[in-house]
């Protein structure tokens, strides 16, 4: 895959300035990347213009579209070994137990099954997670009971 080294702060910059101009979708546009700064084009139009110097582009753009879309797919999978555990990380939600390769704190997930949600319905609403992942949560989270 092509590295287009465009920051994920320098993305939100450039979300703010579309939607000023009215673009409140990031599907209404194509974004491209001409010597690391971003160009769209506009819905209807031809013309591929900088995001913020309104400079029209004439030189070979590349379509960077799919390869974000590639990108994000990309870090929503989890390793097979994650799946069904838990873990904590100093880095991660204050170091708080979550699903493993996930930012779900298990006591999310317990709230949920105290709120009478079934593993199926806990599922439907983090569908990156496994029931498998879900009855981890709650063995995790029931041994933190007993032991306090």
């Amino acid at each position: 895959m092509k590295e287009y080294k465009i920051s994920l702060q320098k993305l939100r910059k450039v979300a703010e300035e579309l939607i000023k101009r009215g673009y409140d979708h990031w599907a209404d546009v194509k974004l491209y990347v001409v010597k690391g700064q971003v160009h769209f084009r506009p819905p209807k139009s031809n013309d591929i213009e900088g995001v913020w110097d309104g400079q029209l582009a004439m030189v070979p753009v590349i379509d960077v579209i799919n390869d974000v879309e590639a990108r994000v797919q990309q870090l929503k999978k989890r390793d097979e070994s994650q799946l069904g555990h838990v873990e904590r990380n100093k880095y991660v939600v204050r170091n708080s137990p979550v699903i493993a390769g996930t930012r779900i704190p298990t006591a999310t997930i317990r709230r949920f099954k105290e709120a009478g949600y079934s593993v199926e319905q806990i599922v439907k609403q983090y569908p990156t997670l496994t029931p498998e992942d879900v009855q981890a949560a709650l063995v995790h989270e029931e041994g933190l009971a007993r032991s306090a």
